[in-house]
């Protein structure tokens, strides 16, 4: 006999979303926080550095090998932010990578779920085993992103990605993918195809490790590498003015 409630169903996708969103927001963090105090912590003490020689250089002028220290504590404070730029850099393609990889397992479950609506659309939605393996792949999807299921009276589920996008309706299964972001390009955005139809999803509404990605990229990665851009021109034009 198979046993099922469809409110337990339904609380434990909602749940097992919010538990994969928290859990990759958490992984994510954890690693840009030990870049942080590993590589990031080295700028502000290169900083130091620069500054400690231009007073040495003010109290002697003409002494060459104070004027060279401070010169190598200018490459380093550069090559310092240089690599934590290329840290940055490689969190963000990381991120999309993942973003890609999940996409194309949506896209296997997508299409095991229209098959196994057309089986139970022949049977009237009574093999145990098919309702067993489809419940799988709805549950394993709510990490991924938010799920809203629809039963049909043919036996089969429509579902519903992030709550606006069409999954699956039937047997007929919507493709997901990512296209080049728009203005900027190192931020690709998903998309949903059906035909020559093809729309971009809001990731805002997604949910699960989808959204928590989508949600790290622009909150977080995006604005810490802006403002590190930023110091190192404020730096770079500060010292040229005084020179």
């Amino acid at each position: 006999k198979r046993v099922y409630n469809e409110f337990a169903a339904r609380e434990l996708r909602i749940g097992q979303t919010s538990l994969s969103a928290a859990e990759t927001s958490y992984i994510k963090m954890s690693e840009l926080d030990q870049l942080y105090s590993q590589i990031g912590k080295m700028v502000p003490a290169g900083l130091n550095d620069v500054f400690a020689n231009i007073n040495s250089i003010a109290d002697l002028p003409t002494d060459i090998g104070i004027r060279n220290g401070a010169l190598s504590s200018m490459q380093q404070l550069a090559k310092t932010m240089n690599q934590m730029q290329s840290h940055l850099d490689n969190q963000t393609k990381q991120t999309n990578s993942q973003i890609e990889s999940m996409t194309t397992r949506i896209n296997e479950i997508s299409k095991e779920l229209g098959n196994i609506n057309l089986e139970l659309m022949k049977t009237g939605g009574q093999d145990s085993q098919l309702l067993d393996k489809q419940d799988a792949l709805i549950q394993e999807l709510s990490q991924y992103s938010q799920v809203n299921v629809i039963p049909l009276d043919t036996g089969a589920k429509s579902i519903m990605l992030g709550g606006s996008v069409m999954l699956v309706s039937g047997e007929v299964s919507m493709s997901v993918g990512v296209t080049t972001g728009d203005p900027y390009p190192n931020e690709p955005r998903i998309t949903a195809t059906t035909g020559n139809q093809s729309l971009v999803i809001d990731p805002s509404k997604l949910g699960g490790q989808l959204g928590a990605l989508f949600d790290f990229r622009s909150d977080t990665l995006v604005p810490a590498s802006q403002e590190l851009g930023q110091l190192a021109l404020g730096i770079a034009d500060a010292f040229n003015e005084m020179q």
